[in-house]
């Protein structure tokens, strides 16, 4: 299912994920659904589902922080290794 050409399109095959911002409506309903299968649904609902949302949080809250730090020492003209 997560590499159903039908669902995710031809390039189901490739890491793309401006294919969520491209979907129409109605696709992004279905791959939304497919999704939610990884982890199942109700009393047989996966228990780390809740960890996996939390980490992947976490990730986006470095990342853009990284890219704050890297953005500051461009303007300052500092090099990167260098700490403020």
């Amino acid at each position: 299912m997560m590499r159903s050409k039908n669902i995710w399109g031809e390039d189901a095959e490739i890491f793309r994920p401006e294919r969520w911002l491209e979907a129409d409506e109605t696709q992004l309903k279905l791959m939304n659904s497919v999704v939610e299968l990884n982890f199942g649904s109700g009393k047989y609902q996966c228990l780390g589902k809740t960890i996996a949302f939390m980490e992947l949080n976490k990730i986006f809250v470095e990342v853009s922080t990284q890219d704050q730090i890297n953005l500051m020492h461009t303007l300052m003209n500092l090099p990167a290794s260098e700490t403020l």
